[in-house]
């Protein structure tokens, strides 16, 4: 799993780095396009991966699920409306896959755009009573603070994870759907 995951950071940049090069020669860019298509397709067992770069970012997809990333990226699709995602960030990464056992499995990488770690944290807190809380942990380093939560229901399993560099507020939310 881990193999896979750096397999497709490294695909991903590569990507961009071949997009970044070739801006100016669209059929150069997508003869690079069908190049990493095949990579990924060989290298993680998926079928028909297509990409789709653009300045913004960009979309890799296949018979395994989505990714997405850049500046327009939206929650992924089916994203389940029991599990609430505060309202002031910028989703700069999303993808939406299924499990071997045809579970689904979400996750986004965003920003806040309002709110401090401690504002995010409660907001979190109050919106998901009901649920199990399997771990809460709010922690301050080095003047940052930073958070883990997860819960569960008999549905979802979530974990979502928010800290700060002294610049940017990073917010990370995973959800997997339950096994029966």
């Amino acid at each position: 799993m881990k193999r896979r995951l750096i397999l497709a950071i490294s695909v991903i940049l590569l990507t961009a780095l071949v997009f970044s090069m070739t801006s100016c020669a669209k059929a150069v860019a997508k003869m690079a396009e069908k190049a990493i298509e095949k990579t990924i397709e060989s290298s993680m067992g998926v079928e028909n991966a297509d990409i789709d770069l653009n300045k913004e970012g960009g979309k890799i997809s296949s018979d395994k699920g989505e990714v997405a990333f850049g500046d327009n990226v939206k929650v992924p699709e089916g994203w389940p409306s029991s599990v609430p995602i505060y309202p002031d960030i910028k989703v700069i990464y999303s993808s939406k896959s299924k499990d071997d056992n045809n579970k689904d499995n979400f996750a986004i990488l965003a920003e806040a755009t309002k709110g401090t770690v401690k504002e995010i944290y409660e907001w979190h807190k109050s919106k998901m009573s009901g649920w199990e809380t399997e771990s809460d942990y709010f922690g301050t380093s080095d003047g940052n603070d930073s958070f883990t939560l997860s819960w569960k229901n008999d549905q979802y399993q979530v974990l979502l994870m928010c800290g700060s560099d002294g610049n940017a507020v990073n917010y990370t939310f995973t959800v997997t759907q339950q096994s029966e």
